[in-house]
């Protein structure tokens, strides 16, 4: 994931930390389904608040 693609969402640098922790979080979960299903559940919310431009 890289910076444009955060920043032109309105990514911060709070939610930037917040997705670079998800994304360890899943690593280290080695395919726990119930962690990746909760990371999901986050990553949704995120882009939901912050979605792309349309426009």
């Amino acid at each position: 994931v890289g910076t444009p693609a955060v920043t032109t969402r309105g990514f911060g640098e709070k939610e930037c930390v917040e997705l670079a922790g998800w994304m360890c979080d899943v690593i280290d979960s080695r395919g726990d389904q119930t962690v990746i299903d909760s990371i999901k559940t986050k990553v949704l919310e995120i882009c939901a608040k912050y979605p792309v431009y349309s426009g």
